[in-house]
């Protein structure tokens, strides 16, 4: 039998490569999720299609993306995150985030993903490895050692 692995900050630290693969795999469940939006609103106007460029529908698929990534760090994790092993803390507590912390995060991550992803590539040189969204929400994403159910 092997020793157990001691887990050190540098081995808990989630690389930019494994957030892009599982911000992949979210951007696939996102689209379902906004297509299921959408086509609430289809069906509510009978059939009538949204102009382009509409605040209100901009600013309700926003919400609705919102509220599905909101549930998952809630929980501690999104479909993509499950998938490539990471886990969203709270950075001071080590619990999920809180519903305020989601509400940051988002709103920086949106921020930085409009200027060319800027806050994501901070994860290369910062010491952490943290985004500005991890930063500014206080939360972090670790790596998800924890063993399958079954012990397998």
């Amino acid at each position: 039998m092997t020793a157990p692995v001691t887990l050190t900050p540098a081995l808990l630290r989630v690389s930019l490569w494994r957030r892009a693969a599982a911000m992949l795999y979210d951007a696939i469940a996102l689209f379902g999720v906004l297509f299921a939006a959408g086509a609430m609103v289809l069906i509510l106007r009978g059939g009538e299609p949204v102009a382009p460029s509409t605040l209100w529908f901009t600013l309700y698929l926003a919400v609705a993306a919102w509220a599905y990534l909101a549930y998952s760090w809630r929980r501690g994790r999104t479909l993509g995150m499950q998938s490539w092993k990471i886990r969203i803390i709270d950075a001071r507590t080590g619990h999920p985030p809180g519903w305020r912390q989601t509400m940051v995060r988002y709103g920086i991550a949106c921020l930085s993903a409009a200027f060319a992803g800027l806050g994501f590539w901070r994860c290369l040189w910062h010491p952490e490895g943290a985004a500005w969204h991890d930063s500014l929400s206080g939360t972090s994403l670790v790596r998800d050692y924890r063993p399958r159910r079954g012990g397998v």
